[in-house]
């Protein structure tokens, strides 16, 4: 509750959102790669705050639907789509910032649970996460520069806090990928487990 009023999700419609007692878990659930569409990103861009105010929360579990993939980030035929549309992008933009600075602001802990592939934006919305757990046989890259972009969507911050700016650059201006037990090992993530034990 938040000034006497009851905090609802259902707005929420981008991905699903479930509260069990003091743990609220949000799902990324868009098969078969639970990619971003724009209206997860609009909906993940204003949810943190309210997530944040809500005395019913305790505990925050982010994670995807299925074992395939955490998310596998931008819809890269959506983004081919609105190439040449600046206003989109600057909208997107500024959408993106609002969700890492909200998932780092967030006054409730965050624990991501990497359930497979994190890849660009994905990989950065798995590692703004407070507790980062992944499936030991999960990918995390950022290959933004694959499509001839700067690494964006956070990665710029994350990585280099997480593992140094030197493996950070290796990583983020190769695109290289690695397993969630390698990213375990570098610090990139809290703990990597097998997939049966991830829950």
């Amino acid at each position: 509750r938040q000034n006497g009023m009851s905090i609802g999700y259902s707005t929420f419609s981008g991905f699903k959102v479930e509260l069990k007692g003091h743990v609220l878990t949000v799902t990324l659930d868009n098969p078969p790669l639970n990619a971003m569409t724009a209206q997860a990103h609009a909906d993940l861009a204003r949810i943190w705050p309210i997530i944040g105010a809500d005395d019913r929360v305790r505990v925050v579990v982010f994670t995807g639907a299925g074992e395939r993939a955490f998310s596998a980030g931008g819809d890269l035929a959506g983004m081919l789509e609105s190439w040449g549309d600046e206003a989109r992008w600057q909208i997107g933009m500024a959408e993106g910032r609002a969700i890492i600075v909200g998932m780092l602001e967030c006054p409730k802990p965050i624990i991501t649970r990497i359930n497979g592939h994190a890849i660009g934006l994905g990989a950065s919305l798995a590692l703004a996460g407070d507790i980062t757990i992944a499936a030991e046989d999960a990918q995390i890259a950022d290959p933004h520069v694959s499509i001839g972009l700067a690494t964006g969507d956070g990665g710029a911050l994350l990585w280099p806090n997480l593992i140094g700016l030197v493996d950070a650059r290796r990583h983020l201006l190769s695109g290289d990928a690695l397993s969630g037990k390698e990213a375990a090992e570098k610090g990139l993530v809290s703990q990597a487990v097998p997939r049966a034990e991830l829950d």
